[in-house]
């Protein structure tokens, strides 16, 4: 009986901490399209504040040079979404080279956790602030209107939702024969 009751209680952790998750999720992509204009800013400096972070763990700490400078060619890679900040394509290749560095960049630092002793919760924190804040904050900027407002002396910019966006680009939305399937 005892264990019947943990294997609730963990179901109802687990369960909790994925609704908490999404629900945190969900209010950052509000407020990201409530103000862009200071979620840019936010992401910028937290990108220079990790650049930062990364050049003095390099000199203070003797982390790897190669994985320092990736991290931080990682994070240059980053920045260069900024200008196009909360209308980023799925399909832009800033963007996918930018994903697929932060991939590699992942899997360098999980090679090197796996040789070094270090206490899971360090490892934890570096790569919550190091590696995936920014990644994160780009992916929920992606969640962002359907369309935005033209500014003045601007044109229009046509923008669909995200999810929509990603599908259209591998044509996977079961377009055949000039009909279109809806979801």
């Amino acid at each position: 009986m005892f264990i019947l009751v943990t294997l609730l209680g963990i179901i109802l952790c687990i369960a909790g901490a994925a609704l908490g998750t999404a629900t945190s999720l969900y209010y950052l992509a509000e407020y990201c399209e409530e103000n862009p204009g200071f979620v840019k800013r936010l992401i910028l400096y937290t990108q220079y504040t990790i650049i930062g972070l990364y050049a003095s763990l390099l000199i203070f700490s003797g982390l790897p040079f190669f994985k320092c400078a990736f991290g931080i060619a990682c994070q240059g890679m980053m920045l260069m979404m900024q200008p196009d900040f909360p209308a980023i394509e799925f399909t832009s290749p800033v963007f996918l080279v930018s994903l697929g560095a932060s991939l590699l960049n992942h899997f360098l630092w999980f090679a090197y956790f796996i040789q070094e002793d270090h206490w899971m919760l360090e490892i934890a924190a570096f790569y919550v602030l190091m590696i995936w804040v920014i990644p994160l904050a780009y992916l929920v900027s992606l969640v962002s209107p359907d369309s935005f407002l033209p500014t003045t002396g601007s044109a229009p910019r046509k923008r669909s939702n995200a999810i929509k966006s990603f599908l259209e680009s591998f044509n996977l939305l079961g377009q055949s024969s000039g009909t279109r399937s809806h979801f």
